[in-house]
């Protein structure tokens, strides 16, 4: 079985390590939101192993500050979910509530959690800073830190 988990995680690698990755890469250098994604993806799923979580974030904002739902869901999801980021619970609240607002269910119930954890004062001050990243075209959204 270790073997098998292994080999996969070997191939896997090196098929974005060539053309495909290089591709992708070009595409979210080139401000391609759904590119921009798909590496956010690769590096918080541990398929590219260098830059992990701090990767992964760099690519999904720079997908979400162009307004993908689908980038700032995954992006609050992030903060909420790892330790290690200044304010998290604050900035997951606001990218959950910008791609929410686009209709998105996925943010929409994980924001449900996330208010589970949060004070009622809390809660207030993020639907403010929310309330201004909106208000800024996503241009204002670090929440203050």
């Amino acid at each position: 079985m270790k073997l098998i988990v292994l080999l996969f995680a070997v191939l896997t690698t090196q098929s974005f390590s060539g053309p495909d990755f290089s591709k992708i890469l070009g595409l979210a250098n080139g401000g391609d939101a759904a590119a921009q994604i798909e590496l956010g993806h690769l590096y918080a799923n541990g398929i590219i192993a260098s830059g992990g979580f701090a990767e992964a974030v760099f690519w999904y904002h720079k997908a979400a500050i162009q307004g993908s739902a689908a980038a700032q869901s995954e992006l609050g999801k992030i903060y909420y979910n790892h330790k290690g980021f200044f304010g998290k619970n604050t900035r997951s609240y606001i990218w959950l509530s910008m791609a929410a607002r686009q209709g998105n269910t996925n943010a929409q119930q994980f924001i449900k959690r996330l208010e589970a954890t949060m004070t009622s004062k809390t809660i207030r001050e993020a639907q403010a800073l929310a309330a201004k990243c909106y208000e800024s075209d996503y241009k204002d959204c670090d929440g203050g830190n």
